[in-house]
């Protein structure tokens, strides 16, 4: 054991005592984080949440100390038997479709706001009505999610156990694709490591038993990365960039977060100094903005507004106004809580709320950069959505039951692998660089940079797992294999 392996061992003891001790000191803590609360005040479901991420923590601090010094040698014996499994890929990818059948079938997680809204707007669809809210025309929402929603009810009856099982499908493609977008060389372990998280990833299986967009998009998003990775290996002429273009569409019709991830493409292709990456740019953006198109006019016809939704200035303000805790929650009292549907009123809440949103970060720009932070700590300090949803009638204890426990096991997953994805940003710092794993770090900036923006939530960071996934593999595969020379040529 190196000197530097030693000092890490010793950080993870010593994270895992400091976590464990501010339990026992918890009040004291509390007292110290209420500098950071708006109001000065916690709410209990927050108290809750905060015990379980420090528990969690404690026992990820400690069971990688465990894994990589005591234990390293038979995890690295079972992990090694394990992706040279014959057929390992069917095998894993039948695991990851049972796993998210069962939880569709046997967890049920209750009702959220956002996701009614999809499903009111599905049912309407599916019903033969347009894309309406009480009977008026609305762009609160992109259309992506409800649509397709819309069409299995339409194939199949008004049974949301079909949108489910649709989910379980998208959610092991989601596997595939970021098992595709690892594999670079043959017989290298980390595409294979990367299954094998994602296919017992707790939120991963958890969100397909939720009729929410974040599957959808994942699927999508993850399909631009893999053609993109196809065009930058293969170099497919122009044909190819079209469908790029096409999926980008699709997938910021379902979320808005990716309208301005061209950037990103395009920052890309530039440091790859590619001939020709100036066309096949231009042919991604005009196929992504020809699906994007139809929508915006239809709301300049119906809402007399050019944009891709009325919720762009709302939720800017939600991140950036006085009270604002950097989650997305409207303040009780404000007088944006509860928008009438009317199109007029939207469109015109919408414009003011951006007003108000950029005078706040012009006039209080420590504020603004205080709220980043926070921001960042919500969108990834926690997975525990939607097991939170079971959490509020607990109170402030922590009482165990069945969902305290999923809670706790979900959240340790989820800090290991964001532990060994930030080891994987490392390594990849300190070895050669991989095009594709720049792609990869872009799109996490990317990400970060939006909702240091508008505001973070812990399930936004749903559709970046799978890259967090294949950095930590990496890493993992590095700390077990010690593929030192070639870590990153493939």
């Amino acid at each position: 054991m190196t000197l530097s392996n030693k000092s890490i061992f010793f950080l993870l003891i010593l994270l895992s005592i400091f976590c464990f001790s501010i339990l026992f000191f918890f009040d004291r803590f509390t007292l110290l984080l209420l500098n950071l609360s708006p109001d000065r005040s916690f709410s209990p479901l927050t108290i809750l949440r905060l015990k379980l991420f420090f528990l969690s923590l404690g026992i990820a601090g400690l069971i990688l100390f465990l894994f990589f010094s005591v234990l390293k040698t038979s995890f690295k014996k079972v992990v090694g038997r394990l992706v040279n499994l014959k057929h390992f890929l069917l095998l894993f990818l039948a695991i990851a479709f049972i796993l998210r059948l069962s939880c569709v079938f046997f967890l049920d997680w209750g009702t959220f706001p956002d996701f009614e809204w999809y499903e009111n707007r599905a049912y309407t669809l599916s019903s033969g009505g347009g894309y309406e809210e009480e009977g008026y025309p609305t762009a609160r929402f992109p259309p992506g999610y409800p649509f397709f929603l819309a069409s299995i009810y339409k194939i199949f009856g008004h049974h949301i156990i079909y949108a489910k099982i649709a989910n379980v499908f998208l959610s092991v493609l989601i596997c595939f694709f970021s098992y595709k977008i690892a594999k670079r060389k043959e017989f290298n372990y980390i595409p294979k490591i990367t299954v094998i998280i994602l296919s017992f990833f707790p939120s991963q299986i958890f969100f397909t038993s939720l009729l929410g967009s974040e599957i959808l998009f994942s699927f999508l998003f993850l399909t631009v990365f893999y053609l993109l990775i196809i065009q930058i290996k293969e170099n497919k002429g122009f044909f190819l960039p079209i469908f790029i273009g096409l999926f980008l569409g699709l997938a910021t019709l379902t979320r808005g977060v990716t309208l301005f991830f061209p950037l990103v493409i395009f920052f890309f292709f530039f440091n790859l100094k590619k001939k020709g990456f100036i066309k096949i740019f231009f042919i991604i953006l005009f196929a992504m903005f020809l699906i994007l198109l139809p929508w915006i006019f239809r709301n300049k016809q119906k809402l007399g507004y050019f944009t891709p939704s009325t919720n762009i200035g709302v939720n800017l303000w939600k991140g950036n106004n006085p009270q604002s805790a950097g989650n997305g929650i409207c303040p009780d009292k404000s007088e944006f809580k509860n928008i009438p549907p009317d199109p007029k009123i939207q469109v015109e809440t919408d414009r003011l709320c951006f007003n108000l949103a950029i005078d706040f970060i012009k006039n209080n720009h420590f504020k603004f950069l205080k709220l980043g932070i926070r921001k960042q700590i919500n969108l990834f300090a926690t997975d525990m959505f939607p097991l939170e949803n079971k959490l509020e009638s607990l109170g402030e204890k922590l009482k165990w039951n069945k969902y305290v426990i999923l809670v706790v096991f979900s959240q340790t997953y989820y800090i290991l692998i964001f532990l060994l994805f930030i080891s994987g940003v490392f390594l990849y710092f300190k070895k050669r660089k991989n095009k594709i794993f720049s792609l990869l770090l872009y799109t996490v900036v990317y990400w970060m940079a939006i909702h240091f923006l508008f505001f973070g939530m812990d399930r936004f960071h749903f559709p970046i797992v799978p890259i967090l996934t294949i950095f930590g593999a990496f890493a993992l595969n590095f700390y077990l294999f010690e593929e030192k020379k070639d870590a990153f040529n493939y």
